[in-house]
């Protein structure tokens, strides 16, 4: 069915737009602001509005038709990785996806390209390797420190290994196979990201970097086939259910040596300016859970300044998970203008988004059901 501007219409109000019958006959709600809207959707022309696939088929989408998107996301829901062909969108940045150039031939490369797979293909998009950082929107090195401080806990033993399940088993599985991966790039003199020109190397980490390729001479025989063993999306405790483990060790000193290396890393970042990497290094560190909200918190840091770079450049959407979108809305951090919208379930949803400004799934699924109700 379509309704625009708030009116059924019928087979003969849509004479004049080729094939818009065939919608008019179906089940399916479609709402348009103006008949002009209707038509440039019919012919493929816009990227704002359609059906939400998956855990919300059926709900009419609306987001903003001008400007930047700025959407919260409960990962395993609705994604905008999954509107991304169904709208029509090509313009988007994802904290799911890395904004870091990283070197040609690299180790680090060859992991991220065997992760992100045929994304972009599988949604119709033919994107070269060597610009897959314009999609992205998280920074490699501060996605791979938050989840090490409990990764080290339960391979010190401090903790169960069976907490290492679920999604935490797989971020970490993620987190350690780009902590190995740039140990070998390091060990052969290689950086892992290309920094921009007007960005300074940090002299800082220097001693950091060597311990941690050191490591390449010491594990490489245990640690290149268990990590060439492992499926893509898998957990670490798939292959590690015990301390026996011949692996354990390999993985316990490389979780060890990449998270020393991390927290130097977080105070010396060129991209962060002094007082940010003053707020970060007085953050506490005495549990494991402050360490990583430490290390969140130097993600959210980079997600802002992509964000920023997103609206400078016109680019249409950029998804967060929906405690970076919180942040960044607390901090006041969202340039003037953003679009604001919660894609996360009802009973999930965080408090701090509950803003007349922030649009959600919840009422976008109400007003379909109106519609749908009301013809």
């Amino acid at each position: 069915m379509i309704w625009v501007a708030g009116q059924k219409q019928d087979a003969v109000d849509v004479a004049l737009i080729s094939g818009a019958d065939a919608w008019v006959a179906d089940e399916h709600v479609r709402d348009y602001w103006s008949t002009k809207e209707l038509q440039r959707h019919k012919t493929g022309l816009t990227d704002h509005l359609g059906h939400a696939p998956g855990p919300a088929a059926g709900i009419w989408l609306r987001f903003s038709d001008e400007g930047t998107n700025l959407i919260g996301e409960q990962h395993d829901h609705v994604r905008l990785l999954d509107l991304v062909g169904p709208l029509g969108i090509v313009s988007f940045k994802d904290e799911t996806l890395i904004a870091d150039r990283l070197t040609d031939g690299s180790h680090v490369q060859a992991v991220y390209l065997n992760e992100v797979g045929d994304f972009f293909l599988a949604r119709g998009l033919r994107v070269e390797n060597r610009t897959l950082h314009v999609f992205g929107a998280d920074a490699l090195y501060p996605r791979v420190a938050h989840p090490l401080p409990e990764a080290v806990e339960c391979l010190s033993g401090r903790r169960p290994l069976t907490d290492m399940v679920g999604a935490f088993g797989v971020v970490a599985r993620v987190a350690l196979q780009f902590l190995w991966a740039h140990a070998k790039d390091l060990a052969e003199g290689r950086s892992s990201i290309v920094l921009p020109d007007d960005l300074p190397r940090s002299m800082s980490v220097g001693d950091a970097e060597r311990r941690l390729g050191a490591l390449v001479a010491v594990h490489s025989a245990v640690l290149d086939p268990f990590f060439a063993d492992l499926d893509k999306g898998s957990s670490l405790t798939d292959k590690v259910t015990a301390d026996t483990h011949p692996a354990f060790p390999a993985l316990r000193a490389l979780a060890e040596t990449g998270l020393d290396l991390m927290n130097r890393r977080s105070v010396n970042d060129p991209a962060l300016d002094a007082a940010q990497k003053t707020a970060l290094g007085s953050m506490r560190r005495n549990t494991p859970q402050a360490h990583a909200t430490m290390f969140r918190r130097w993600r959210d840091l980079h997600l802002i300044k992509a964000l920023v770079a997103a609206v400078d450049s016109g680019t249409r959407y950029m998804c967060v998970g929906a405690a970076h979108l919180e942040y960044m809305v607390t901090a006041g951090a969202v340039p003037e203008g953003v679009h604001l919208y919660d894609l996360c379930p009802e009973e999930t949803r965080r408090p701090a988004l509950v803003r007349d400004d922030v649009e959600t799934l919840g009422h976008m699924k109400a007003h379909t059901e109106q519609l749908r109700v009301k013809a």
